[in-house]
């Protein structure tokens, strides 16, 4: 059980990581620029978020939280 969330979280963190990343670059690619130490602090507490989101409801949380965005 410990293993499976371990996993879970993992593909979670990973998700977020790569969500913040992705908002740190497109921000400094318009314009926007947001310090190095906020842009890590950022993608930290965003993939820890995500990871505890899969953790807890599966893919399916943090899939219809991503197509909320879309609604």
């Amino acid at each position: 059980m410990i293993i499976s969330f371990l996993k879970r979280f993992s593909t979670g963190a990973l998700i977020g990581l790569v969500l913040g990343s992705l908002y740190w670059y497109n921000s400094k690619l318009f314009g926007h620029s947001i310090s190095l130490s906020i842009g890590i602090g950022g993608c930290l507490l965003l993939s820890i978020f995500c990871g505890l989101i899969i953790a807890k409801w599966g893919y399916k949380g943090v899939e219809s939280l991503l197509n909320s965005f879309y609604e």
